[in-house]
């Protein structure tokens, strides 16, 4: 995003850099990294797992910090299936 009315650098990147052309109107330089392609997967690989699970407590089953962690073991294996799946 460019705040200002300077023409700035663009740096593609990802499966679609390639579709795009190198001069693009408002940029100082279009620069396309080596290996730009594959720069999703990097992203991909680095990330942070991460899970989350949607859960209605009813009051008096059981004890709030019994519902927590049955929450968190489902959030937790929900982020290990998703890191299994990529």
């Amino acid at each position: 995003m460019n705040t200002s009315q300077d023409d700035m650098p663009v740096i593609l990147v990802g499966g679609g850099a390639a579709l795009l052309p190198m001069h693009l109107k408002g940029a100082s330089e279009v620069i396309r990294p080596p290996y730009a392609s594959v720069a999703n997967t990097t992203g991909v690989a680095i990330a942070q797992v991460s899970g989350s699970v949607d859960t209605i407590i009813l009051p008096g089953d059981e004890p709030l910090e019994s519902c927590l962690q049955r929450a968190e073991h489902q959030a937790r294996e929900a982020g290990y299936c998703r890191r299994g799946a990529a």
